[in-house]
């Protein structure tokens, strides 16, 4: 064997020992096969190359035949070359399972020393510069016991032998299989109703994990989004986006789950309300409205309100949330009320909710058409009956008043009725409905003792009235005959207060100063009795009309001391139609003259009439001068008015005077009547 390095220049020659005739032909065979192109007596090979490698042998022919030469080795010496990684199983290894790869290369002579060398992918999945190089080993192979996510990684490999380092190999990827890592969830902690959140869970694994993010609240626990590796949910948040959440994350070599992360919304009151027993109640009974209010942060207030006439009136607002109860629920409780409940967000409102009172028919009453005339003669009268209800009647019922029976009649099952004037009688109609009956107030219809009645009141009626006419204008007449003789009579009188029994107080003595008595008729012009009625006018008088104050007293005339042919019947505690009214004018001087005295007559009034008859007379009187430190003298004119500026003040006087009418100053009545004559005068009397 003849060794022969690679890239040497290798020279063969074919020697014939002898041969006769010398050989014409030459012929190259290596391993046996012909080496075409080569028919010469020398072979060579400028570079030598490991495929040179083998048994060469020559042949030489001439006319007389063939000869063969004896085979010889060559063997071509070359550093390693196609090296290549081969694994014993799959290039994907579970983590914590054993790997083994092997460098498989050509050489000769055979590899000494074998290289290892990994590289890692960087975040673009690119592999990295650095190379991790193993130590040297005359061995092929490359053992991992265990494997880690750290050994994931492309590996390459290389041999040396005595002739040089040999070509590296292919790289060779190997990937670890493992379980997801604990998901990492990031997500804001506490948002407002409305805002854009994005909620981000992140994991590694290989294979590649589905990621499952999860919302438990109080009701349940759904899954949201389903997204490989890397999840990424954004969404606007409502209140139902509150609650915990956490993050799943599975391969087919485990799963893995996050640590929960509680999401805190705040929002505006949802509210609703809540009926107890139910919204449509039966009138007199008790309803309570709860006002149910979600939120957060709690609720500060709620507000009760009930639309009335289209607008929302407020009926209540607490603190916090209340319950609104009606203990006795009527028909006007019925309507649509409405909660506001506020926080520190806003204020939300509940949806209306309608109250519904069930009662029994209300206000039952029959309306009654116009009479109508029918073809044989007969009259009849259509019946309407209207009830207010909730529900509404159920059915009408109208009865016929029996006179002679226990029960009344039931004529009709409709909500009309017809009554035809053979059929007079008083009727009335009832209402119901699941709650209970009303019935209506009767009408009498067609029945002729009520008209007979009807025609006799009203005769009667209107007879009285001309009766009451006649009295009334006789009555005018009389008093104007009296008042005709009483303007003819001026009767002059005087008076003096004197003690009444142990009841009197300040006996005062008045001088009086009479002048021509006035009737009422002189006072008071404008008399719908007496047109014609003659006006006396009074004495001029001096004093000026600031001094003047009106005082009225009683005058009663004692039956005894009036003339017998005077004295007219009269009634018992009454007074007769001959009474006659006067007014008399008094004057007091006790009044200082005052630049600032009171321009108006302050005026005082007492009742005139005859008393009953009594076992003594009483007299009162009381007059109360203010301001007047002095009695004035009646007849002196020339008081000072610059002396004193305050206003006298003359209280209301209470007199009765009896006294015996002189017979000159009587006249005898126009109709001869027999009664006294009790005439009211008003006089100027000057104090």
């Amino acid at each position: 064997m003849s060794p022969v390095k690679e890239w040497d220049k290798m020279n063969l020659t074919c020697n014939v020992m002898r041969s006769n005739p010398q050989p014409h032909t030459y012929t190259w065979y290596k391993n046996e096969r012909v080496v075409d192109g080569q028919q010469q007596k020398y072979y060579a090979v400028q570079e030598v190359r490991p495929e040179h490698s083998g048994v060469y042998t020559c042949a030489a022919t001439n006319s007389a035949g063939i000869g063969k030469s004896e085979p010889l080795q060559i063997e071509v010496q070359y550093k390693p070359r196609k090296a290549r990684i081969s694994t014993s199983g799959s290039l994907s290894v579970k983590v914590d399972k054993p790997l083994k790869l092997s460098c498989d290369t050509s050489a000769n002579p055979a590899p000494t020393i074998y290289s290892w060398y990994r590289y890692r992918y960087n975040e673009n999945k690119q592999i990295d510069s650095f190379q991790w190089k193993s130590k040297m080993s005359h061995e092929n192979s490359l053992i991992l016991e265990r494997v880690q996510r750290a050994d994931e990684a492309c590996y390459m490999c290389n041999a040396t032998n005595s002739i040089d380092v040999g070509e590296n190999s292919d790289y060779v990827c190997i990937q670890v299989l493992y379980p997801p890592t604990k998901p990492t969830l990031s997500m804001p902690a506490e948002v407002t109703e409305g805002q854009t959140i994005t909620i981000t869970c992140t994991v590694e694994s290989f294979p590649t994990s589905v990621l499952t993010l999860f919302r438990t609240s109080t009701s349940n626990s759904e899954p949201l989004v389903l997204t490989p590796k890397t999840l990424r949910h954004t969404f606007n948040v409502t209140s139902a986006d509150a609650g915990l959440y956490s993050c799943d994350a599975e391969n087919n070599q485990g799963s893995q789950k996050s640590q929960e992360r509680m999401l805190v919304v705040k929002y505006i009151p949802k509210v609703t309300v809540q009926a107890s027993p139910d919204l449509v109640v039966t009138e007199n009974s008790s309803l309570t409205l709860q006002c149910i209010a979600q939120s957060h942060p709690s609720v500060t207030s709620s507000t009760w309100m009930k639309m009335t006439d289209g607008k929302d009136e407020i009926i209540r607002k607490t603190q916090g949330l209340r319950v609104f109860t009606i203990k006795s629920v009527s028909r006007s409780d019925g309507g649509q009320y409405r909660c506001e409940a506020s926080n520190d967000i806003g204020t939300g409102q509940s949806e209306q909710a309608e109250v519904k009172v069930k009662y029994a028919p209300k206000h039952t009453n029959i309306m009654i058409a116009e009479e109508k005339e029918e073809r044989n003669g007969r009259r009849s009268v259509m019946l309407h009956c209207i009830s207010h209800s909730y529900p509404e009647v159920r059915n009408y019922s109208w009865y016929q008043r029996m006179k002679d029976k226990h029960e009344d009649k039931r004529v009709s099952l409709s909500q009309n009725y017809t009554v035809y004037s053979d059929q007079p009688g008083v009727y009335y109609c009832i209402a119901n409905n699941e709650i209970g009956e009303k019935s209506s107030d009767s009408v009498d219809l067609f029945n002729r003792d009520l008209i007979n009645a009807l025609k006799l009141f009203f005769l009667c009626l209107i007879i009285l009235l001309i009766i009451f006419a006649i009295v009334l204008a006789y009555r005018c007449r009389r008093k104007k005959s009296i008042h005709q003789a009483t303007m003819n009579t001026q009767p002059m009188f005087g008076f003096e207060g004197w003690w009444n029994g142990t009841t009197r107080q300040n006996l005062m003595n008045e001088t009086i100063l009479a002048e021509p008595s006035r009737s009422r008729d002189d006072l008071l012009p404008e008399q719908p009795c007496h047109p014609k009625a003659q006006r006396r006018q009074s004495h001029p008088d001096s004093t000026p009309a600031s001094n003047i104050s009106t005082v009225y007293y009683t005058v009663a005339l004692p039956p005894g001391q009036a003339p017998a042919a005077q004295k007219p019947t009269r009634p018992q505690g009454g007074h007769t139609q001959e009474d006659s009214l006067n007014y008399a004018s008094l004057h007091f001087w006790n009044q200082p003259k005052n630049k600032h005295v009171k321009t108006e007559e302050d005026a005082v009034y007492a009742k005139v009439s005859k008393p009953l008859k009594t076992n003594e007379l009483q007299d009162y009187e009381n007059v109360r001068i203010t301001h007047a430190t002095k009695p004035p003298n009646p007849l002196d004119d020339d008081t000072d008015t610059d002396s004193d500026t305050s206003e006298d003040e003359v209280a209301l006087n209470y007199s009765q005077v009896t006294f015996t009418a002189k017979p000159g100053h009587q006249r005898e009545d126009t109709d001869s009547s027999t009664s006294d004559d009790d005439e009211i005068q008003y006089s100027a009397v000057k104090v």
